[in-house]
């Protein structure tokens, strides 16, 4: 009797874990977490010690904070001036807004740190989910941010850090907003329904922007300023309420994102020596494009260009801007049927018309003409009685 029950409670856990929706369900990391904890303040590897965390600090056995529910009305943990390797895994953190002094605080601040890693937590932050200052290979991986009134994640000075797999749906600023770094990773993450917008960089070096997808938020898309050598490839930007891509950009290459339906412009370009090609541009409620900068260069140079939602089928496509830019090789966009192949339709139809007058006219005349072999005499028309 009691293995069945005890076959009953846990297929009835499972029931439970499987039914939920949310990527990062309560209920997976309450299975895992052994008690809920104060809020971590560590300011140099000697607290790593001192607070009795597991491992030594190298890369092969790092310091781990894992499995804790830290629910707090100021930041739930800091990390400060530390070199030491350190991963926090498998969290729950939630800072609430403090009623009392009306404010709201970050749920992670990690600051001039090195070697650390922020993966698999679920962060609800009443300012920012996660605030990185100053520092270096450091990691925020797999993590669902939500924030009532500022950043899902928000960096200054960063350097060789990686944002990757993130999923942040809601933001009371910007879903991620970056401010002087370079050699900065950021791919894979989801963001949606910021009140600004989704990202937002500022003076970026060498950086990778890759595979995301920013939808639905109130700002544009992607509003990256000041980038200079970096590339931006294989991004969805959609549905925005202003820009798609807004940048000012040098040195940099635009290659294969979807910029459609946003509000305003698609992409809006300043900056110079850019190339960009193999985008699907399209529908978006300005112009698909817009080029004010110099020496910009929309297609490969060789037999690629961009697909365009409103390109006609003939020619090169002009783009928006005192810049003169040109696609030579433009093409239209997958699955939708152009200006031109509409054109193209309309006169076809328009040319049938007469030919199929003609023929059907023939027809009849000669289904009225007696065949050779008709021995009943000349035709006589019928007259209905």
């Amino acid at each position: 009797m009691k293995r069945v029950l005890l076959l009953i409670l846990l297929c009835s856990s499972l029931l439970v874990v499987s039914s939920s929706t949310d990527r990062f369900p309560r209920v997976q990391y309450l299975a895992c977490i052994s008690a809920s904890h104060a809020p971590i303040n560590i300011t140099g590897n000697a607290d790593f010690i001192g607070q009795g965390w597991s491992g030594d600090g190298s890369p092969d056995d790092p310091f781990l904070i894992q499995n804790l529910d830290i629910t707090s009305n100021a930041t739930c943990m800091r990390i400060a001036d530390t070199t030491a390797c350190f991963i926090i895994r498998d969290c729950q953190l939630e800072s609430f807004w403090d009623e009392d002094y009306a404010i709201g605080y970050n749920a992670v601040e990690l600051c001039n740190v090195s070697n650390g890693v922020l993966e698999n937590c679920d962060i609800h932050g009443s300012a920012s989910c996660v605030l990185l200052v100053d520092c270096n290979n450091t990691e925020v991986r797999d993590c669902h941010l939500r924030s009532i009134s500022a950043h899902g994640l928000y960096g200054i000075r960063l350097k060789e850090c990686r944002i990757l797999e993130n999923n942040i749906p809601q933001s009371g600023m910007e879903g991620v907003a970056l401010v002087d770094g370079n050699d900065i990773d950021f791919a894979d993450n989801q963001i949606s329904d910021s009140h600004q917008s989704g990202v937002g960089f500022y003076n970026l070096s060498q950086c990778t922007i890759a595979d995301n997808a920013v939808s639905s938020c109130n700002g544009h898309g992607m509003h990256l300023g000041e980038i200079l050598d970096s590339s931006v490839f294989g991004n969805s930007i959609t549905l925005n309420g202003a820009y798609g891509l807004c940048t000012y950009a040098i040195n940099s290459s635009f290659v294969n994102n979807t910029v459609t339906e946003n509000h305003g412009y698609g992409i809006d370009l300043t900056g110079s020596g850019n190339t960009l090609y193999g985008n699907i541009i399209g529908g978006n409620g300005v112009y698909n494009a817009r080029d004010r900068g110099s020496n910009n260069t929309w297609d490969d140079s060789v037999s690629l260009g961009n697909a365009w939602g409103d390109y006609t089928g003939f020619g090169s496509y002009a783009i928006e801007g005192e810049a003169g830019s040109i696609d030579r090789y433009p093409s239209t966009v997958p699955g939708v049927i152009g200006p031109a192949l509409i054109l193209m339709v309309l006169a076809a139809g328009i040319l049938a018309i007469p030919l199929l007058y003609f023929l059907r006219k023939r027809v009849r005349l000669r289904r009225m003409q007696p065949s050779s072999d008709d021995k009943s005499g000349p035709l006589v028309c019928g007259v209905p009685v």
